[in-house]
């Protein structure tokens, strides 16, 4: 499987930017394995730039240590949604560690999505959004956790455990796959054409069209920190 990628984060109008990417591509004789992972610090709180990056830093460890040997021996799907579940649950307890002892609250979305070959899992705690793109049509994978525009119901950070919603699918032909924080996609057009995998393939055009549609959502007025992660499978 050929997979062309692109990623854009930026700060907004902020002073920091909470949150964190991780695009990850191991090809392999048998497989391709990737992992992509939109991160959103929660506003609000504490120190969101941290709980988002810690969670993509364990996120990559793990891929590299658990994930790749995993999907590179052929083990089964569900091994592969054990890895990424107790990577969450592990990240959960030590961010609770960490704000108990600093005496503080803090907590970060995530949207992973998982390929190896060409089954993909889609893991989320949050309102980030994760979007398959085909031809003409592009749908919300995921359903998201929110309470209201700008809260979150579930997360990952110094509170009790939350399960995380796990999605599963299989490529069939071209396809493409859209992350986005909710600072991207709030304001973006969901014109399918914009996504459509047969016209971004190359990582450069992915890129360019990322960027296109960052500096649209700003002259929209979108003042919060913007991500998003594209993928191209064919």
């Amino acid at each position: 499987m050929k997979i062309n990628a692109g990623a854009y984060w930026d700060v907004g109008t902020r002073s920091l930017n909470e949150d964190s990417v991780l695009l990850q591509i191991v090809h392999s004789r048998k497989r391709d394995t990737v992992l992509a992972l939109v991160a959103d610090g929660i506003g609000g709180l504490s120190e969101g730039h941290i709980a988002s990056g810690y969670v993509c830093e364990v996120m990559n460890e793990r891929f590299y240590r658990e994930i790749v040997p995993l999907s590179d021996a052929g083990r089964s799907f569900g091994l592969l949604k054990r890895s990424l579940l107790r990577a969450l649950y592990d990240i959960a307890r030590e961010l609770r560690v960490y704000a108990d002892d600093r005496q503080l609250r803090l907590g970060s979305t995530a949207a992973i999505l998982l390929i190896t070959g060409r089954r993909y899992m889609c893991v989320n705690l949050g309102d980030c959004r994760v979007y398959e793109c085909l031809g003409d049509r592009i749908k919300s994978i995921n359903e998201i956790h929110s309470l209201s525009p700008g809260s979150v119901s579930r997360c990952v950070g110094s509170f009790p455990y939350m399960e995380p919603d796990v999605y599963c699918g299989h490529i069939r032909g071209r396809t493409g796959f859209l992350l986005a924080s909710d600072g991207y996609y709030s304001l973006m057009d969901k014109d399918p054409y914009l996504f459509d995998p047969s016209k971004l393939r190359s990582d450069e055009i992915i890129e360019k069209r990322l960027y296109e549609i960052g500096s649209l959502i700003r002259k929209r007025g979108q003042q919060d920190n913007a991500s998003a992660i594209y993928l191209s499978c064919v």
